[in-house]
C-alpha cells in the first residue's frame, strides 16, 4: 500500500515577478507538501527533518529572493542578466544583475500555478527512488480580521546574503495600534493610498538621478512625477541596476530594512494621530516576521 507524507508549511517563498498591470510586483507563498511513496521496513518514507531541509534548500536555490520571469526575455551579457520589459501601460523597467538573482521559467505566464509546476518538476528529478510522486502547493497567506495586503519589492546593498538583490519582494499586511486599539483604517491609509497596493521601496543613496528626483520629492516621498527613478549599487553578489517608473517607487532616507521600514511607516502616520497617542506599528516581511515600532 502506498502512503501519501504531508508537510503543511514547509517553508515561504519571498520573490519578484513582473505584473503587466502592477508593475514589479513583490510576493510571498506559503508552501506545502505531499510525496507519495513507498515505506521502508521501518515504516518510514522520509525522515521530516530530512525532507524540509532538502526541499527547502531547492526551492531557495532556484526561486527565493529572485525576480521570477518567463524564459526568453532576459540577455545574458557574461554573468549578468539584463532585462527590458514593457507593461500594458506603456511603462519600461530595464534591470541588470548577476545570474542568481534571476529565476526563468518555461512558462509564458509567471502565476502561482505555472510556478508550483516548475518546483515541482525539478523536486521530482532530486527525490528518493522510493518517492513515486510528489504535489506541491503554493498557497497566499489567508486574510484574517480586515487585515489589508499590499506588495513590495527592495534590496539591500550590504545584506550578506540574498535581501541584497535588488528586485526581491514580499506579500503582507501591516498592524497598527492606537492606545492597543487596533486602527484598520490606517492600515489601509499606508497599504493602499500610501503605497498603491504595490510599491518598490528605493534608498535615496542608490539614486543614480539623484539631482532630479530629490528636486521633487526631497530624500523621502512618492516618485509619480518622476518619468524614470535609476538605481544601482554593487553587492557581494556583484552589480544591480535598475531603470524603474517613478511612478511606481517609494523613496525613503533609510535603507530598506524591514526594521527601518517599520520606523517609516511610523513617521508617514504623525499627521493622523496625535502626539500624545500610544502608536505601535508591527510592519511584516513576507510571513510570521517583521519588526515592530512603538513611541
Amino acid at each position: 500500500m502506498k502512503v501519501v507524507l504531508f508537510y503543511e508549511n514547509i517553508t515561504n517563498l519571498d520573490y519578484a515577478c513582473l505584473d503587466d498591470q502592477k508593475g514589479v510586483m513583490g510576493n510571498t507563498l506559503k508552501v506545502h507538501l505531499e510525496m507519495t511513496g513507498e515505506r521502508d521496513s521501518n515504516g518510514v518514507i522520509s525522515d521530516f527533518s530530512e525532507v524540509k531541509k532538502r526541499v527547502k534548500g531547492i526551492i531557495d536555490n532556484l526561486t527565493d529572493h529572485k525576480l521570477i520571469i518567463s524564459e526568453g526575455i532576459a540577455e545574458k551579457t557574461g554573468n549578468d542578466f539584463y532585462i527590458k520589459h514593457q507593461f500594458n501601460n506603456d511603462f519600461v523597467l530595464e534591470y541588470r544583475c548577476p545570474e542568481e538573482a534571476v529565476c526563468e521559467i518555461p512558462y509564458a505566464v509567471v502565476n502561482d500555478e505555472n510556478l508550483g509546476k516548475f518546483i515541482q518538476g525539478e523536486l521530482e528529478k532530486e527525490m528518493g527512488e522510493n518517492i513515486v510522486g510528489i504535489n506541491l502547493i503554493l498557497e497566499e497567506e489567508e486574510n484574517q480580521n480586515d487585515s489589508v495586503w499590499f506588495h513590495y519589492t527592495h534590496g539591500l546593498k550590504n545584506h550578506y546574503g540574498n535581501c541584497q538583490r535588488l528586485l526581491h519582494g514580499h506579500r503582507n499586511t501591516v498592524r497598527i495600534f492606537e492606545n492597543d486599539k487596533r486602527r484598520c483604517d490606517l492600515e489601509k491609509y499606508l497599504a493602499m493610498e500610501k503605497f498603491s497596493g504595490s510599491v518598490h521601496f528605493a534608498f535615496y543613496e542608490n539614486l543614480v538621478n539623484a539631482k532630479e528626483v530629490m528636486k521633487s520629492v526631497g530624500a523621502s516621498g512618492c516618485c509619480k512625477d518622476i518619468d524614470v527613478v535609476h538605481l544601482r549599487y554593487r553587492g557581494s553578489q556583484g552589480r544591480f541596476e535598475l531603470k524603474i517608473p517613478g511612478e511606481l517607487v517609494y523613496l525613503v532616507f533609510e535603507e530598506t530594512s524591514i526594521e527601518n521600514l517599520s520606523v517609516f511607516f511610523h513617521g508617514l502616520l504623525n499627521d493622523k494621530l496625535d502626539k500624545k497617542d500610544q502608536v505601535i506599528v508591527q510592519a511584516f516581511e513576507g510571513i510570521g516576521k517583521g519588526a515592530i515600532s512603538r513611541n
